[in-house]
């Protein structure tokens, strides 16, 4: 049985799996996963490893990442789901969906991440000296939080909610390794293989990525089409209302039933 943490509601529709960004937990998405279910689509939302209260096991990276979430929908007995991925999530689905191709339907990406420093604002660079410093204390810092905050209704939540709010889910050693994985991954090469339809949904106004990592990945996949919506880079709670039109009008239900 995994150790990962997730939750599963089963409807009529078909499932949905939504994963969130990097030092958050699934609780950001909860506006998305009300909404979902609304309308009657199941949904599947889980902590990625090392946040939340999935607990670290060996080294973090987008691969296993993709490797606890094929645990989670074989032991669910899952045969398809369209994937929803926010900012580190949106790679962790792209992933996901290049290994499992069977698995997946539909992808949203929303903010999607690759690392490359071309694509990071110059407030997430200034941040870069001090990561080794981050390495050596993060190791302070190992517990699985049992009850984390829901950051969909944060203080911060629009705004730098990694750092004031995102701790009081992720560990501090969680947040470290996954930064490392998110630089590690970089950009991959296999995005012309990806053959989903493919939703990229970016903000006008996002704060730690350049638009240049939407552009790329539209322009490498084969079947995708980007959106520009009024938000900053949290923008699945400055505006979740657009966010959710979208969605809902992407996987063919606008109408709640």
């Amino acid at each position: 049985m995994t150790d990962v943490y997730y939750t599963i509601t089963k409807n009529q529709k078909d499932l949905v799996t939504l994963l969130h960004g990097l030092g958050e937990d699934s609780t950001i998405m909860n506006r998305q996963v009300q909404f979902l279910q609304n309308y009657h689509f199941s949904t599947l939302t889980i902590d990625l490893r090392g946040h939340g209260r999935t607990p670290l096991r060996e080294k973090v990276s987008v691969q296993s990442h993709t490797i606890d979430l094929a645990e989670v929908l074989d032991q669910e007995r899952t045969q398809k789901t369209h994937l929803i991925g926010f900012s580190l999530g949106a790679a962790v689905a792209l992933e996901f969906a290049y290994r499992n191709p069977d698995l997946v339907d539909r992808l949203v990406l929303i903010n999607p991440g690759l690392y490359h420093r071309d694509f990071m604002t110059w407030n997430v660079k200034i941040l870069y000296p001090f990561l080794p410093l981050l390495g050596k204390i993060a190791n302070l810092d190992l517990k699985v939080r049992a009850n984390p905050d829901d950051l969909s209704k944060a203080l911060f939540s629009t705004a730098y909610y990694s750092l004031p709010n995102g701790l009081k889910n992720t560990s501090l050693n969680g947040l470290y390794q996954n930064i490392v994985a998110f630089m590690e991954y970089g950009i991959p090469d296999y995005l012309d293989q990806i053959k989903q339809e493919t939703l990229i949904i970016r903000s006008d106004v996002d704060e730690l990525i350049r638009e240049g990592a939407s552009d790329l990945i539209h322009e490498k996949l084969k079947n995708s089409s980007k959106l520009l919506v009024k938000g900053n880079h949290a923008v699945i709670l400055s505006n979740p209302e657009e966010i959710n039109k979208k969605i809902i009008k992407f996987l063919g239900d606008d109408q709640p039933t």
